[in-house]
């Protein structure tokens, strides 16, 4: 038996400033005879940190050889770090391999910066490209597509451009896209030898095109079968090069097809978790602990089992998810955006993708690239980041961006720390549309709030409960409900797309769109909604463009798209819709993690 006690943390306060640090100590012993301490640590993977800290003996207060006694640590908080209460475990092993635990307890506060450079200074820069992993890359070129039948026309441009390599991913691939023409053409270019990489995401896939799912399990199986003869005709030929001119050549290219689910993440999880006392922080804090620890021992035991984000069942729509739209071909062009492979998106849904020519391509097939070695089954063969690898016409464009991703499942979070960090240094305003706000005590919240409450100018664009009908018959809208008050308190303003009037089943124009604007010079577009899933749940991506110009011109749409198209949300109204929706409100208050 290893006893840990008389943990003591100071401060009891800290702040998520980037200044502050805590220092942790505590008084480990073990029970076993002959036996000595082997090693002391914090943990904190269950945290944004992702990491184990050792602590360090007081050689004044242990004893030799056993190294018991005294150990301490102090750790600098990393700035935006999620606030709210953490309980951490402390652990301890000695030579015997036998563990144990103790709980640190310890308050982290929001609290902007005060030094917080400004938005497309290079100190600013530089802090985006910690949080991106990658830098900034200069002259790129970036078309807005709002209009969803240009949208279409311009994917299909690229695909029958691609002479190599097409990397594809996204939320829903519908087969009956333009009646099957986007399918269609994917699988031509299969088979006149270009590279197709897809990573879709299961849970979604299947159930809304399973057909689109077995056609394209069918031409991975053939582009398979291609390849094992490929392998065979080398070998041959390397024993005897008759046999190069016996055997006919395999066809270059193939389907490389990966089903993203959270299954070959699972056991990974688990691990780590087998000597963890606490879920991930951010469940902590958004439950508060009330709703889990309702549940007996035995039912949180099971499952925690199944290995999902912060050990929630690994059910569809509640475990981790690709939710990134990304189109690349040959490492000349990209897109970006919120439109997924369905028709409603390219017709009376509201959405919008960038196209994008430039440096910034490579990093978006680095972050495709990581993302599909993590997923994809043994044996599939991997993309290549082609970028660079050729001489490329030049862009004509002016525009700096920075390609930000999230991989939640590493606790990679670099798509929501970016964001966050951009809100941080608006002193003016931040403009941005999302299909919902689902947003409890998050830090994605503390900083909207924060801005809010600083006097810069937030507006924000959701769907109104007619055009939220389009979808799971509203529920975004009543979750949303629950967290407006506190945002209309705090200064935020809110803006409802107007529905179509007519007969109620007429399709609405159901609001999809990501796009950001901060401070008139910095903007986004990409996967990320204002919800939890995008923060910590769901692979997501923003592309940032640092351009004056071009942002300028983006808010002065959003602005235009706000009187024609929007009606504003205030108090009053607010009360009249959760007095309208009030049952079905509480119905839907558990199903957040859906959103």
């Amino acid at each position: 038996m290893i006893v840990v006690k008389n943990i003591v943390e100071q401060p009891d306060k800290l702040y998520n400033d980037g200044e502050s640090s805590l220092e942790l100590s505590c008084r480990v012993f073990s029970g076993n005879d002959f036996a000595s301490i082997k090693r002391v640590w914090l943990d904190l993977t269950h945290t944004a940190l992702n990491l184990e800290k050792d602590l360090a003996p007081d050689k004044d207060n242990t004893l030799s050889p056993s190294a018991e006694g005294d150990y301490s640590i102090k750790i600098p908080l990393p700035r935006l770090l999620d606030a709210g209460e953490y309980c951490l475990p402390v652990c301890a092993a000695d030579s015997t391999d036998e563990k144990g635990f103790g709980q640190a307890s310890f308050s982290v506060i929001h609290k902007r910066n005060s030094s917080v450079p400004a938005i497309g200074s290079k100190a600013f820069n530089r802090q985006m490209e910690e949080f991106a992993g990658v830098p900034f890359r200069e002259g790129n070129k970036i078309e807005v597509l709002d209009d969803g039948e240009a949208a279409l026309s311009h994917r299909l441009e690229m695909i029958e451009s691609a002479r190599r390599q097409i990397v594809l991913q996204t939320f829903v691939l519908d087969r009956a896209l333009a009646q099957g023409r986007f399918l269609d053409a994917i699988l031509a270019k299969v088979e006149q030898g270009v590279h197709v990489f897809m990573l879709l995401n299961a849970d979604t896939m299947f159930p809304s095109s399973p057909l689109g799912a077995l056609k394209l399990r069918v031409s991975q199986f053939f582009s398979d079968l291609n390849r094992g003869y490929d392998r065979f005709a080398k070998e041959m030929e390397r024993k005897s090069s008759v046999w190069s001119f016996l055997l006919p050549k395999a066809k270059k290219g193939g389907l490389h097809l990966a089903m993203f689910n959270g299954n070959p993440l699972a056991e990974k999880d688990r691990e780590q978790r087998r000597d963890r006392r606490s879920r991930d922080h951010w469940l902590d804090r958004m439950w508060r602990g009330e709703e889990l620890d309702r549940q007996p021992k035995a039912i949180e035991e099971w499952l925690s089992s199944f290995g999902g984000p912060s050990g929630l069942p690994a059910l569809p729509l509640l475990d981790y998810a690709i939710h990134e739209k990304t189109l690349v071909v040959d490492g000349l062009w990209g897109m970006v955006g919120g439109r997924n492979l369905e028709d409603r998106y390219f017709t009376n849904w509201l959405d919008k993708d960038w196209q994008i020519e430039g440096p910034v391509i490579e990093d978006m097939e680095q972050g495709f690239a990581k993302v599909f070695d993590e997923v994809a089954a043994p044996g599939i063969l991997r993309p290549k980041v082609l970028h660079g690898t050729r001489p490329q016409a030049p862009s004509n464009g002016n525009v700096k961006a920075l390609f930000a991703c999230s991989r939640p499942w590493n606790k990679c979070y670099g798509a929501l720390l970016c964001m966050a960090h951009a809100v941080e240094a608006c002193t003016k305003s931040f403009y941005g549309y999302s299909q919902f706000l689902v947003l409890p005590d998050s830090l994605l919240r503390d900083v909207i709030l924060d801005a809010a409450l600083r006097g810069v100018d937030v507006r924000l664009c959701i769907n109104s409960p007619e055009t939220a009908r389009e979808v799971y018959m509203g529920l975004g809208f009543l979750l949303t409900l629950n967290y407006l008050e506190d945002l209309l308190r705090a200064g935020v303003r809110i803006f409802m797309v107007r529905g179509e009037i007519g007969e109620e089943e007429l399709p609405q124009p159901y609001l999809h769109t990501k796009e950001f604007m901060f401070d008139s010079r910095l903007c986004a577009c990409g996967s990320f909604n204002l919800s939890m899933r995008s923060s910590y749940m769901e692979s997501e991506n923003l592309v940032f463009a640092d351009d004056e110009n071009f942002c300028t011109m983006r808010q002065q749409a959003f602005l235009k798209f706000l009187e024609e198209r929007t009606d504003e949300m205030d108090k009053a109204r607010l009360e009249e819709e959760k007095e309208r929706f009030k049952t079905r409100m509480e119905m839907a208050r558990m199903l957040d993690l859906l959103y």
